[in-house]
C-alpha cells in the first residue's frame, strides 16, 4: 500500500514538524495565572501560628511558553519571613518584586489577584501534660467480661502548641479500634491521635494497651446486713428484716474475693414519728461488681421501744 511506503520517514517528518511547531509556539510570550504555595519562615522560637493561615495564592505572569511550563513543572513555594511577628494578629504584605523566578529571566509580574497582604494570629508557645485516652471497644467472647480498666503505657503525654489551643484541650486518644470475640488479655501497640486544633503537637506517637478478660461469675450471698444510713451500730431503729439476700456479678477475681462487709446495704428513712416507714433499700459493691438481685428490696424501719421510751412518745 502506498501510504506504508516510507514510512520511516514520514514519521520522521511528523515528529520534525511537531517540535518545529512546539518550538515556535513556546517562544511566544503569554499571561498565565499562577498559583504559589506560601511558606512561613523564621518564625520565633516562643512563637506559634494559632491558625491555619493562607497557605496559597494566586500570581499572573507573563512570559514564554517555555519559562511558564518549566515554572509549573517546578516548585512553586514563595516564603514570607516571621521573624519579626509579635503575639496577636497582623498583617504581612506581599510585594509584586518578591515573587520568586527560580532563575527564570523571562517572565514578569502583572498583578497579585489574592490582594498584596495576608493575615496571620500568633501565640506564645507552651506545653502541657494531659492523660491519653483508649478509643478501644472490647466486645469479649459471651461468658467474659472486662475486668477493671485498661492499662495504659505511657498514661499520659506532654502536648506543645499555641496556649490559647492548649488551653481547649483536656485529654489526647488513641486510634480507635474494635476487637471481637476475645477471651484472654488483650494487649495492642496503639498510636496516638494528634489533637485537632491547629499547631499542636503530641510528645507520645504509641503506646501499649493491656486489658484484662476474665471468666464472668455470679455469686449470692444469704445473709447481708442492713443498716439505716448515718447509724451504722446504734440500735436506735429496727429494721425488718434486717438482713437480705444479694445476687452479684462480675470479673472471676473480682467476685471470689468479694466477702459480706464490702457489701452495703443500706436504707433511707423519712422522718420517723409514731409510725413504721417503709423503705427500698440500696446496695453498693466494690468496682467493677455489680448487683444482679436484692431480695427483698424493701424493708420496715421504726424506732426502737427504748428510744421511744428516750423521747417521751
Amino acid at each position: 500500500m502506498r501510504l506504508f511506503r516510507n514510512i520511516q520517514l514520514k514519521i520522521l517528518a511528523i515528529i520534525f514538524a511537531m517540535v518545529l511547531w512546539f518550538h515556535v509556539a513556546t517562544n511566544q510570550r503569554y499571561d498565565l495565572e499562577i498559583l504559589y504555595t506560601i511558606k512561613y519562615v523564621n518564625v520565633p522560637d516562643k512563637l506559634a501560628l494559632v491558625e491555619r493561615p493562607v497557605d496559597e495564592v494566586a500570581v499572573m505572569l507573563r512570559g514564554s511558553g517555555k519559562g511558564l511550563m518549566r515554572l509549573m513543572w517546578g516548585d512553586r513555594n514563595w516564603p514570607l519571613d516571621l521573624s519579626r511577628a509579635k503575639v496577636g494578629g497582623q498583617k504581612v504584605a506581599l510585594h509584586a518584586e518578591q515573587v520568586p523566578f527560580y532563575g527564570i529571566a523571562d517572565l514578569e509580574v502583572l498583578g497579585l489577584l489574592d490582594g498584596d497582604t495576608l493575615t496571620v494570629i500568633l501565640d506564645s508557645l507552651g506545653q502541657k501534660v494531659v492523660p491519653i485516652r483508649s478509643s478501644v471497644q472490647i466486645e469479649p467472647t459471651e461468658g467474659f467480661i472486662l475486668a477493671d480498666a485498661p492499662i495504659l503505657t505511657p498514661d499520659s503525654s506532654v502536648i506543645i502548641g499555641p496556649r490559647k489551643n492548649l488551653e481547649q484541650i483536656h485529654e489526647v486518644w488513641t486510634r480507635p479500634e474494635l476487637i471481637v470475640k476475645v477471651d484472654g488479655p488483650v494487649e495492642r501497640l496503639l498510636p496516638v491521635l494528634t489533637p485537632t486544633l491547629f499547631g499542636v503537637t503530641t510528645g507520645v506517637q504509641q503506646i501499649r494497651l493491656y486489658h484484662k478478660i476474665e471468666p464472668y461469675l455470679t455469686r449470692t450471698f444469704e445473709s447481708v446486713p442492713v443498716r439505716v444510713e448515718g447509724q451504722l451500730d446504734s440500735d436506735e431503729f429496727e429494721i425488718s428484716p434486717n438482713r437480705v439476700f444479694v445476687e452479684v456479678a462480675g470479673p472471676q477475681s473480682a467476685v471470689v474475693q468479694l466477702v459480706v462487709d464490702s457489701i452495703a446495704v443500706i436504707c433511707r428513712p423519712l422522718l420517723l414519728e409514731d409510725t413504721a416507714v417503709y423503705v427500698r433499700a440500696a446496695v453498693t459493691v466494690p468496682a467493677p461488681l455489680r448487683v444482679l438481685k436484692l431480695s427483698p428490696d424493701s424493708v420496715t424501719v421504726e424506732r426502737s421501744e427504748r428510744t421511744r421510751a428516750d423521747t417521751g412518745n
